[in-house]
């Protein structure tokens, strides 16, 4: 037999389609449950079940579930009146059961608002009833801010820019709707490809930063004013151009801070980026790329990738002398998820293979800076 707890979850669940119903127009009333299920084996069981499920009805308490019984003639109990439906016969009935009349009141509230604001959600409301029940309370700002997108689809603005009345961190703190209900407004001006989300709504946001040492004093003297390590933001970084030959790509942070001065080259730090950054940096297809990372499978990953994109970069202490030469300080290393490299060289790939079976790694700081400088004087391939 079904108990009450039972029932109030049941109606519980039904709360959704409920609201579902208003939005349409749909009768949703009565709304009957079933629960013609088997009486517990149990007499004293079954008459607490019995007398739960009655004292909580609408015949008791004024409201909430009717009580439809049958007379049932049972092997362990003799005949007994069972309820074989409840139901829900009104809206009030079925609100003041779940305790949620003011729930529904700002609920109906909050819909007649936003249709009168944008009749255009309708179709949003009936897929998100719950999200107008969540947000109750900050519709009026949720409105304004939609009105501004749809004006203006693309603002190229940081958040605190956008020239809407609301507090400084309202959209920061409701991210999660504004970007489902612009998706649905203005579903051609949505970045769909991006997560970002700044980036999906046309915003400004706080952009990585590239780090660059510009090797060269005289380079740093004419083009930055004899700066030699700047930060520079992804997109500036992407339309600016160095005159310099050499560019040398380095993942460690201190190697890159120790790389020695070098004629007409600057020095990336790889660390703080992914490399479909450097891909759309079209300066970089005229110079000589030099990229250094530990001798392990990520490593070597990273160089096929950059040379996808720039299939002219070689490589530098990233070859089976150098891991043979510093063998004492090879660790464990992790095995990558890429199984072919296609941008390796013949010896490249073997190292790779060599490296991935073995789960070895050479961290490139453990590379001495006197090596480094040996074979930095021995590249032939870096232009003078």
């Amino acid at each position: 037999m079904i108990t009450a707890a039972e029932i109030r979850k049941k109606g519980e669940n039904l709360y959704p389609s409920f609201l579902r119903a208003f939005l349409s127009g749909t009768p949703f009333f009565p709304k009957v449950i079933r629960s013609d299920k088997s009486l517990s084996d149990d007499f004293n069981t079954m008459r607490r079940e019995l007398s739960e499920v009655i004292d909580q009805s609408k015949d008791r308490t004024g409201y909430g579930y009717t009580i439809h019984y049958q007379r049932v003639k049972t092997r362990r109990h003799t005949e007994q009146d069972l309820p074989t439906a409840i139901c829900f016969e009104t809206e009030n009935d079925y609100v003041r059961f779940l305790r949620k009349e003011k729930e529904v009141e700002h609920f109906k509230a909050d819909v007649a608002y936003i249709l009168a604001e944008l009749p255009s959600l309708g179709e949003w409301l009936l897929q998100n009833p719950l999200k107008v029940i969540e947000y109750n309370g900050a519709w009026h700002d949720l409105m304004a801010v939609c009105n501004y997108f749809i004006r203006n689809p693309k603002p190229g603005l940081y958040l605190r820019e956008l020239p809407i009345p609301v507090h400084t961190k309202f959209i920061e703190q409701h991210k999660g709707v504004v970007r489902s209900l612009l998706e649905f407004l203005i579903p051609d001006a949505v970045n769909r490809d991006e997560t970002l989300f700044e980036k999906r709504l046309n915003l400004k946001y706080s952009e990585p930063l590239v780090r660059v040492r510009i090797l060269d004093d005289f380079l740093a003297a004419g083009m930055f004013s004899g700066l030699s390590d700047l930060s520079i933001p992804e997109t500036q970084f992407r339309g600016m151009f160095i005159a310099c030959r050499n560019v040398y790509i380095v993942e460690n942070l201190m190697n890159f801070l120790t790389m020695p001065g070098l004629p007409d080259a600057v020095c990336i730090w790889g660390g703080g980026f992914k490399v479909n950054i450097l891909g759309e940096c079209k300066w970089l297809m005229e110079k000589e790329i030099v990229y250094w990372g530990d001798i392990d499978s990520h490593g070597l990953q990273i160089l096929s990738q950059l040379r996808r994109l720039f299939p002219h970069t070689k490589a530098i202490l990233m070859d089976f002398a150098t891991l043979n030469f510093f063998e004492k300080e090879i660790g464990p290393g992790e095995r990558t998820n890429a199984s072919i490299l296609e941008h390796l060289n013949e010896e490249e790939l073997e190292l790779f293979n060599f490296v991935q079976s073995k789960k070895l790694r050479l961290e490139q700081e453990k590379i001495t800076h006197q090596y480094l400088l040996e074979k930095l004087a021995a590249c032939s391939y870096i232009r003078r």
